[in-house]
């Protein structure tokens, strides 16, 4: 990639701003993890992403709410969902509703029409290195009230398996 001719300055404390049009190009968030590389005296920066090199945790995970809910699921990075149980939604990028809870620290609900979803979707952020990483997203639900406390579980379970990994 070509320089952009965009110069920035490092605050006292070592910061430095990365400008807009830059994390517009490369889709970077607020939120998201970047990995700092040093090669030949030059900074790389590179987006990475905790959820996708945890996948497997939350595979197994998958099966496990396969055998025991009663309607839908998927899972989703901060992009775009990862898991899905029915396949439907896999590699959809999320929309505004869903983004929008990213940084809310709370299960919510969405009632309406989302992915043509005409049932409501429960929705519950997952933490990894004490930020939200993803949601996990339940629908096509009988009865909400006997699974919240089994997917605040996960959830839990997620942050302290692959945080403390």
């Amino acid at each position: 990639m070509n320089s952009s001719g965009i110069s920035r300055r490092i605050d006292e404390l070592g910061r430095i701003v990365i400008p807009i049009e830059i994390r517009r190009i490369l889709n970077i968030k607020e939120g998201d993890n970047l990995e700092f590389q040093v090669i030949n005296k030059c900074i790389n920066l590179k987006k990475i992403n905790i959820v996708d090199s945890s996948f497997d945790v939350l595979k197994l995970l998958s099966l496990s709410l396969n055998s025991v809910i009663d309607g839908n699921y998927f899972i989703t990075n901060r992009e775009k969902i990862i898991i899905s149980s029915n396949n439907d939604y896999l590699e959809k990028e999320l929309p505004k509703e869903l983004t929008n809870l990213l940084n809310k620290h709370e299960e919510s609900v969405i009632r309406g029409s989302c992915f043509n979803i005409d049932s409501s979707l429960y929705v519950y952020p997952y933490y990894i290195e004490n930020n939200i990483s993803g949601l996990l997203v339940i629908y096509d639900i009988d009865d909400i009230n006997k699974y919240k406390i089994l997917l605040k579980f996960i959830c839990s379970y997620i942050h302290d398996k692959i945080t403390l990994s």
